[in-house]
């Protein structure tokens, strides 16, 4: 296995893995998600380990040596480093976790095995370690047999109560089984469905919930996600109603990839952010006004997300025949991430008009300036804007030809 590690992970994970074993004698090992992607032979994104030690000390000097970032949890016993090339290490303590009470986080006990550590963990697959020191090294800890779920195609949980203990869980579950074409396991199942009629999926922090939904959307998958999170009956905790327009999501997943190459530099609002205001978009005006105040929506997607609510309304008036100047006064006030959605939402002329907005009369400005109504004997005031707007409809729409024709809109708006 350290072979087939050493050819998946990139030159700079290779050395901090060689960094921490050097600083270390205490048991060192890869954990969880990185250990199911090397079983699968998948790519490795980040290093997730694990040391029987308090990884603080630990987590400094690597940053140290590596000119890195070190940020410490000091609660649950876990640090983060980021190394300049964005490479991210979780360095965590092996510990106990235990719930107290169902949907609550857990009471953290630092200083346990490695087999401790593993059956705190939500799945088999996830369930697995690698030795990355010692004469052990190399060798792989399988208490829960996620090897073999693996080849099964299953997502399994370790205990019948995993899902009450944490019901953001059985977001994971759908996550999962979408990203890797795998299927919940007959006891899993049933606990998931056994969950959903409980109080205790009504609990989960909204801030948990908003993480795992930005999660699902960042899947590669994300229309597969949300498929399975609504089959599984997760989508009850927002009140919304399964199905929903999966034709209308895969037209907007193409409107992506299409409108996200019409800015130049491209638009900074997440891909994510834009899936999920397209989603929303197709779920009922209550059941979107509740969800919003239910979340807790970042600064970034706040806009667009009250945007989306008049999404069906403007791509309505859209498909009228309609001039260029009022075209652009329309569109020039949609923000870029949500101009995807809009043009999923449109059709036929709608959608024309949006495409020639983009990439013929998008910024467009008057032909004249401030100084040239100012030389035409227009005194300098509030005035100044709309008559410039004025001008630039009359260009939009082919109305000016002539200098001429810009000086007889500036005198008639003078008398």
């Amino acid at each position: 296995m350290i072979g087939r590690l050493n050819k998946i992970l990139t030159a700079e994970m290779r050395e901090i893995i060689a960094r921490l074993g050097r600083l270390t004698d205490a048991p060192l090992y890869l954990v969880g998600g990185p250990v199911r992607d090397l079983v699968m032979n998948r790519k490795i994104l980040d290093l997730d380990m694990a040391v029987e030690a308090d990884p603080a000390d630990l987590g400094a000097r690597l940053a140290a040596d590596l000119h890195g970032t070190v940020l410490v949890h000091p609660r649950f016993h876990t640090c983060k480093i980021t190394t300049p090339a964005g490479t991210v290490v979780d360095l965590a303590q092996t510990r106990r976790e235990s719930y107290p009470e169902p949907a609550r986080l857990p009471v953290v006990e630092p200083g346990a095995s490695i087999a401790d550590d593993l059956a705190r963990r939500d799945f088999s697959i996830q369930a697995m370690a690698m030795r990355l020191n010692g004469s052990d090294a190399g060798q792989i800890v399988d208490p829960f047999q996620g090897r073999r779920d693996i080849d099964r195609r299953l997502i399994r949980i370790l205990h019948p109560n995993s899902f009450r203990d944490d019901p953001v869980r059985a977001f994971r579950a759908a996550r999962y089984s979408a990203r890797f074409g795998f299927r919940l396991e007959r006891q899993t199942a049933a606990a998931l469905r056994d969950l959903t009629r409980r109080p205790e999926w009504l609990r989960i922090a909204s801030d948990r919930v908003m993480d795992e939904w930005h999660r699902a959307f960042e899947e590669e998958k994300w229309i597969a996600a949300l498929r399975a999170l609504g089959r599984m009956g997760l989508l009850a905790w927002l009140g919304i109603r399964w199905p929903v327009d999966l034709k209308a999501l895969r037209r907007m997943d193409g409107s992506f990839k299409t409108v996200r190459t019409w800015y130049d530099p491209p638009t900074p609002f997440p891909l994510w952010a834009s899936r999920f205001v397209a989603f929303l978009s197709l779920v009922p005006a209550p059941v979107r006004l509740r969800i919003g105040r239910s979340l807790p929506f970042s600064k970034i997607i706040k806009k667009p997300f009250q945007a989306a609510v008049d999404a069906a309304r403007l791509a309505t008036t859209l498909n009228a025949d309609l001039r260029p100047s009022r075209i652009v006064d329309l569109l020039e006030r949609v923000p870029p991430e949500w101009m995807p959605v809009l043009h999923a939402r449109a059709a036929g002329r709608a959608r024309r008009h949006i495409q020639r907005y983009i990439y013929i009369w998008r910024g467009a400005r008057p032909p004249v300036t401030g100084d040239d109504l100012r030389n035409w004997g227009v005194p300098p005031g509030p005035a100044y804007p709309r008559l410039l707007h004025r001008i630039r409809a009359a260009a939009l729409d082919g109305r000016i030809r002539v200098p001429e024709d810009i000086r007889r809109i500036v005198e008639r708006a003078k008398i």
